[in-house]
């Protein structure tokens, strides 16, 4: 699926001030947190309408995975699935027109999760530049 993603202000002052890997290491839990927290939202089912004609499996919102990887200049957290129908399913670019306002996108749930997102980075960068003065 395509890229989806939150700039985060204020991630290179805690890489300039603490250095690359404390500087990224400050980051790790808010990414995992945030991954974890995408990754539950991705795997939310619509409610059921009456003239659904197929069986929900499941295997969609089974198949959501989070990935937190610590770098030199930062982190990323990666969410995806193996399901090859997932974009026509949950992309805001590719959804299919039948699952238009029944499926969330994955724009709509970094939408909806981006000020709790931002919240929890804020907390880790000011807790971080904090702790170094």
């Amino acid at each position: 699926m395509p890229a989806v993603s939150i700039k985060i202000d204020g991630v290179d002052k805690v890489l300039r001030k603490l250095g690359a890997v404390k500087g990224s290491a400050a980051l790790v839990k808010p990414m995992e947190e945030s991954v974890a927290k995408v990754r539950e939202g991705m795997a939310d089912y619509p409610l059921d309408w009456p003239e659904n004609t197929y069986v929900r499996t499941g295997k969609l919102g089974q198949s959501w995975t989070g990935r937190v990887q610590q770098h030199s200049n930062g982190v990323t957290g990666k969410i995806g699935t193996n399901r090859s129908y997932a974009p026509w399913v949950q992309s805001q670019q590719f959804q299919a027109r039948v699952h238009r306002g029944r499926w969330q996108t994955d724009a709509m749930v970094i939408d909806r999760l981006r000020p709790w997102i931002v919240a929890r980075f804020k907390r880790a960068i000011d807790q971080a530049l904090n702790r170094s003065v």
